[in-house]
């Protein structure tokens, strides 16, 4: 667990994994007003890199500003792994980028797969030592 000055639960790592990600509202995914397909990975709009991930929330870069408590579907790219890691997120912050496009956007996990946490989990756990040895 974090014991820094800030409020974590967990530790975060700022390595890049591909993230896609969709506005959730009462049991569809929506991104513009229209209804997406099922299939996160085959929209290519909302692809992103995470800027830090932990297992109880991420980082990254979004094209359109979210406002803080919008539901989002997140597709999570690891390493070696076939399926992408899929969670429902809600947006806590929002930050305009100076001189960039998009927007900063953190958000929590709210529900994840118990298999899909623990793949998480080992991930940011072997990346967190790695950079241990490296540093």
């Amino acid at each position: 667990m974090y014991a820094g000055s800030e409020k974590r639960q967990f530790v975060r790592v700022s390595l890049p994994f591909f993230v896609r990600y969709q506005k959730k509202e009462k049991g569809k995914i929506i991104i513009g007003g229209k209804k997406l397909a099922k299939n996160l990975t085959e929209n290519i709009e909302n692809l992103s890199v995470t800027k830090d991930i932990s297992q109880g929330g991420i980082k990254f870069v979004a094209k359109e500003r979210f406002e803080p408590g919008t539901s989002l579907a997140l597709d999570i790219y690891a390493p070696d792994r076939k399926t992408p890691i899929r969670t429902l997120a809600k947006v806590i912050w929002v930050k305009n980028r100076a001189f960039r496009s998009g927007y900063e956007t953190g958000a929590c996990f709210t529900t994840i797969e118990k298999g899909d946490r623990e793949d998480l989990s080992f991930y940011l756990s072997a990346l967190q030592r790695v950079g241990e040895l490296i540093e």
